[in-house]
């Protein structure tokens, strides 16, 4: 199974994907970790997130649109159930949906901290976007967020 979590910076994407590895036995990996370690490759040091933002759009001109998904399909083959958190781009969407998987979209309405780089393409691309399997609402505290994302596994384990 897998499961795409997306959502604007800040909501609780990687909070999601924590509760179905410690208590679904998920693997995780985002996209942005692909990206990361493409940049730890090339410079030795840990990237920011604009770093990441940029080393992300570069590497899809310079190697086509699908180079991080093709990177993330062979890494989720090796596993069963994968979480994937900071699903951002439609050919993202379009894979998860192929394999049957959910996409989860995390929103919050509380004031989150200023993300500077929300306005760039990987924060907004899936701004219009409105076929989610499921939406979170995440204003309160993590055990509340946890409690709708253990209600979902339960339903989604009845209809497996």
């Amino acid at each position: 199974m897998i499961i795409g979590v997306g959502g604007r910076p800040r909501t609780g994407k990687d909070t999601a994907a924590l509760r179905l590895v410690s208590l679904y036995g998920f693997k995780s990996k985002a996209f942005s970790e692909l990206i990361a370690d493409e940049f730890r490759n090339k410079h030795n040091r840990e990237p920011t997130k604009a770093e990441c933002q940029i080393e992300g759009v570069a590497g899809r001109e310079a190697h086509g649109a699908d180079i991080w998904l093709k990177r993330m399909i062979a890494w989720a083959a090796m596993h069963d159930n994968v979480c994937v958190p900071g699903v951002r781009f439609p050919n993202e969407i379009e894979w998860i949906q192929s394999e049957s998987g959910l996409l989860w979209q995390i929103l919050s309405t509380r004031n989150l901290p200023d993300d500077r780089n929300q306005n760039f393409i990987t924060e907004r691309s899936l701004d219009y976007f409105d076929n989610w399997d499921h939406r979170f609402l995440n204003n309160t505290t993590i055990d509340s967020l946890w409690a709708a994302i253990d209600s979902e596994m339960s339903s989604v384990a009845e209809t497996t």
